[in-house]
């Protein structure tokens, strides 16, 4: 890739990209030097391209935007609908059927989408031979020009942008759009504190076709995933990994590599580990550090599965900044009802707010295809009564061959899947309860209960990180759902995030102060934190409720074993 191969420049009010650079930078004219608002002959302001009468009969032409490798930019004025725009034109000595391709997929991608963090497209459309598009002007500054404003502002104002990016991204993925070249120079931030992605010139789209390819290498090399310096296939995992450089880069006003050359930016993001950012930047949530390294990693499929996933996640966390820390560092082995009242409340609006946010966030699994169709109810409930009353006397397989009778005889219904699922978590079985628990969540009209299943499968994997997306989208669905609260403190305090493994403790004892799971979980992290006589009576308790479950007689055994338990 060499210089000239430089995309678009950011449509802004107040900014021009410096095109062909490796990171997208943006260089901030003098105000004295910008073109200011004045007749201007079409000759003098297209730089080289001749407006036909026809389109400037349509348009009053006010100034020049920017340039780029691609080509010019202008702010126009649309006569008919009395609005400014921006107008995206190729330059005469880069259109060509390629180029011209891509400004035409660039308008159908995004003209699908229709949101308040996407720039509108408005038009596109051909002028003496030179494609065009018509999009909202946006008055405000790109990202890039005030990255360096986060660093001393408060944490929130980063999460809160992050958020809008990926609520963004969120609508393009869910119909199949990948940005492939997401960068603080394409990222505008309106007056208003709104944000608007940009440039979707090397969006690739399952339905529209195209590869979205320009040059050797699609993107800027600053900000290109590992899967886009090697050529391999995108997938929405490399916007997000993009998303990854962009917040490691707003909360510590650096860019986890370096470069400078482009080879070395590719070499980088093959290769090279990211620095913990923790180490750059005092006092960030252990789940927020949490979040950038898995942002980060180099295989995609240890990434977030789903922009809204993650965005649910980045909620939770700016949620919880507010709340102060519970009274006790431990987990006590007594009634949780002396908790701090403050934290209890603290907490709860974190979870009603994450609810009225993302309520019902889609799942992470595309549609069944074929939907099953209803079968014979009745005969498939009574299956499964069977099979239940197999798995109380101990007989697992009968059970399952009776829970392939009920799904045989009614495959739209989820329960039998739910249950074939627990028996296969049993006996860590745990692709096939992976399995089961999806398909019950893609069946059922309420999947948290199948969600909470595949988030222990992943637990049961050693897969906290991605454990922890699937809970969140769990809670999604039902914010009240205890059992969710418990394997989600589960996944964050094996992600090192005790604090707040607790408070999510103490909100599933608030919706079921009887599921005996609390007390396992609140165990396990007093047996880390080498309180070995409260993770006994937690383990006591957990048995008290459950006298059957296998995993707190367990641990109760080692601990015995380790030392004498009082």
């Amino acid at each position: 890739m060499d210089d000239s191969s430089g995309d678009l420049p950011t449509v802004t009010g107040d900014g021009v990209e410096a095109s062909g650079r490796p990171d997208g930078a943006v260089a901030q004219a003098p105000i004295s030097a910008r073109p200011c608002a004045v007749p201007i002959t079409p000759s003098d302001a297209a730089h080289g391209l001749e407006f036909s009468p026809a389109l400037l009969e349509r348009f009053q032409l006010i100034r020049l935007l920017g340039r780029g490798g691609m080509g010019i930019v202008y702010l126009m004025r649309d006569r008919r609908l009395d609005r400014l725009v921006a107008v995206k034109m190729l330059a005469a000595r880069t259109t060509s059927a390629e180029d011209a391709g891509r400004l035409e997929r660039e308008a159908r991608a995004v003209a699908a989408l229709n949101h308040t963090n996407i720039v509108t497209i408005h038009d596109v459309a051909w002028d003496q031979g030179h494609p065009y598009m018509v999009c909202e002007f946006v008055e405000g500054q790109t990202l890039g020009q005030c990255l360096g404003d986060f660093l001393h502002a408060p944490l929130e104002r980063a999460l809160e942008a992050i958020l809008q990016i990926l609520c963004g991204l969120a609508v393009a993925h869910e119909i199949g759009i990948v940005h492939r070249d997401l960068k603080p120079a394409n990222v505008l931030v309106r007056s208003d504190g709104v944000i608007k992605l940009a440039d979707f010139g090397l969006a690739s789209s399952e339905r529209l076709g195209g590869n979205g390819s320009f040059g050797r290498f699609p993107g800027t090399p600053a900000y290109m995933s590992p899967e886009q310096c090697s050529g391999r296939p995108v997938t929405p995992a490399s916007d997000l990994y993009a998303v990854g450089l962009i917040l490691f880069e707003m909360l510590t006003s650096q860019r986890p590599f370096c470069g400078p050359s482009q080879n070395d930016y590719l070499e980088q993001h093959l290769t090279v580990e990211p620095p913990d950012i923790s180490e750059l930047r005092d006092n960030l949530p252990p789940a927020l550090v949490a979040v950038v390294r898995r942002l980060l990693a180099k295989d995609p499929l240890e990434r977030p599965g789903t922009a809204r996933g993650l965005a649910s996640e980045i909620q939770a966390i700016r949620a919880g900044l507010s709340v102060p820390p519970p009274r006790s560092a431990a987990v006590a082995s007594g009634p949780r009802g002396s908790r701090a009242i403050v934290a209890l409340a603290g907490a709860c609006l974190a979870i009603l707010l994450l609810w009225n946010f993302f309520r019902r966030p889609p799942l992470p699994w595309p549609p069944l295809n074929p939907p099953p169709h209803p079968g014979d109810r009745t005969t498939a409930s009574a299956a499964l009564a069977r099979a239940r009353e197999r798995v109380a006397a101990g007989q697992a397989r009968a059970a399952e061959e009776q829970l392939q009778a009920a799904s045989a005889a009614d495959g739209s219904w989820d329960a039998p899947h739910l249950e074939r699922g627990q028996l296969a978590l049993q006996t860590h079985r745990t692709a096939l309860a992976r399995a089961e628990f999806q398909t019950a969540a893609l069946l059922g009209p309420q999947p948290a209960a199948a969600l909470v299943g595949y988030g222990r499968a992943l637990l049961q994997e050693d897969k906290p990180d991605q454990a922890l997306e699937v809970l969140h989208i769990a809670l999604g669905h039902d914010h009240e759902n205890a059992r969710a609260h418990t394997w989600l403190a589960e996944a964050l305090f094996r992600t090192g995030s005790i604090q707040e493994a607790r408070r999510e403790l103490e909100h599933a004892e608030r919706f079921d102060p009887h599921l005996a799971d609390v007390h396992l979980v609140a165990g396990h992290i007093c047996e880390h934190q080498h309180e070995l006589a409260a993770a006994a009576q937690e383990y006591r308790n957990a048995l008290e409720l459950d006298p059957k479950n296998p995993e707190a007689t367990q641990h109760l055994v080692t601990l015995s074993d380790r030392k004498p338990v009082p």
